[in-house]
């Protein structure tokens, strides 16, 4: 008989949770056995959904006869894929953790017991001035259906999780990168050196200026381990006036894309 998984009301996550820098938390979660062996039955069913099996009826197959077709690890695989986002719902939950951005699972510790390790981004800390000075007319504004749903959207995202893929870049995908940038001719007794950073988050979308504006065209169709070296001339109007009109050379090695 299959164990009989438990609801996340009677199921107790062991949670560490450690600040880190920047703003940031690491949750460090262990999963009952019984909401594992849960997880890996219903991704067994999907998978048999998805497979004929010979001799049986699409999702009808024993949990056993699928493990021997696809594998245990394929099947865990499969299981995490939804167990790991609603675990980490749970464990900032538990915790009354309220995230700033979407979080990232960076790694399973342990299969046995289960612990994965998630980082969480949290909201920076700001030093108010004298606020209570201040005083601005206000009007009661009238709330569109768009500005809700908007809003509605901002919440799904900073819950979500953010996991890697294994594919190229595209717009929209948080691209994990190793950067280095330096001018082409310096000046005498001049640093070349503009940018050399490593493990630097860029959403690959238009209006991402990091390292260069329109920095998006390199990004797209790059793929984690892949390289791309491109030069590029500052306009006339950069905000920083010590490069205008001035050329460098930029590598950017993608880490990962998520």
């Amino acid at each position: 008989m299959p164990p009989t998984r438990l609801s996340w009301k009677e199921c107790v996550l062991k949670i560490e949770k450690q600040a880190l820098e920047d703003r940031q938390v690491e949750l460090t979660v262990e999963v009952p056995r019984e909401r594992l062996e849960g997880a890996m039955r219903a991704a067994a069913r999907r998978l048999s959904q998805q497979t004929k099996i010979p001799g049986f009826r699409p999702g009808k197959a024993p949990y056993q006869i699928v493990l021997s077709k696809f594998g245990e690890e394929a099947v865990f695989e499969e299981a995490l894929e939804t167990l790991g986002q609603e675990v980490y719902h749970h464990a900032l939950d538990e915790s009354e953790i309220d995230p700033f951005a979407p979080g990232i699972m960076d790694e399973i510790v342990s299969r046995d017991p289960l612990i994965i390790r998630y980082t969480v981004p949290l909201a920076p800390e700001v030093t108010l001035g004298d606020y209570r000075e201040l005083r601005i007319p206000y009007e009661t504004p009238e709330i569109q259906d768009d500005a809700v749903e908007e809003v509605m959207e901002g919440l799904r995202e900073r819950q979500a999780l953010i996991e890697p893929v294994d594919r190229p870049a595209q717009p929209g995908d948080v691209v994990v990168l190793d950067i280095y940038g330096e001018l082409t001719s310096p000046e005498e007794g001049e640093d070349p050196v503009l940018v050399d950073a490593k493990g630097v988050s860029v959403l690959a979308e238009e209006k991402t200026t990091f390292p260069i504006p329109g920095v998006l065209q390199y990004l797209e169709g790059l793929e984690a381990g892949g390289e791309v070296t491109f030069e590029h001339i500052f306009p006339d109007d950069y905000e920083s006036e010590d490069l205008r009109k001035r050329a460098a050379r930029f590598t950017i090695k993608c880490v990962e894309v998520k």
